[in-house]
């Protein structure tokens, strides 16, 4: 008689919800390089580039239907696992922090060429819309 057991399998059980896709369009429409254009990634950066994080805030406000930057580190340590699959990299706990959220935050609000923030008028949003091919009349 064989009493010999056999190593057990570790199963994660890991909802997926809409995160797979909140992830993937932006990667589909080209986001990151657009973002890479404009906001280059600083040598010493460690961890996710500022195109994976919001990518990945993005997915966190959409899926949760919360704008809170303080509660996205803890769904991002939930969500590891797919996270770091469809983001690329392996995700570290300090990725997601407020902190480096709030730096991205500043740099998406600065025009970048006098490193100033950067709000559209209303003039320019207008403009904006009334260009938009899907607003012409027929």
């Amino acid at each position: 008689m064989n009493t010999q057991h056999s190593p057990k399998a570790e199963i994660l059980v890991e909802r997926l919800d809409d995160i797979p896709l909140l992830i993937s369009l932006p990667q589909l429409i080209g986001l990151g390089g657009l973002i890479d254009e404009v906001i280059p990634r600083h040598g010493s950066q460690l961890g996710l580039s500022i195109v994976q994080l919001v990518v990945g805030w993005t997915a966190y406000i959409l899926s949760e239907a919360d704008h809170r930057k303080v509660a996205v580190e803890d769904w991002a340590t939930e969500h590891q696992s797919i996270l770091s699959e469809l983001l690329g990299v392996s995700l570290r706990r300090t990725d997601f922090t407020d902190d480096r959220l709030g730096q991205v935050s500043t740099y998406l609000s600065k025009d970048l060429r006098c490193g100033k923030p950067s709000r559209p008028s209303f003039g320019q949003i207008a403009s904006m819309c009334t260009s938009c091919p899907h607003n012409e009349s027929d």
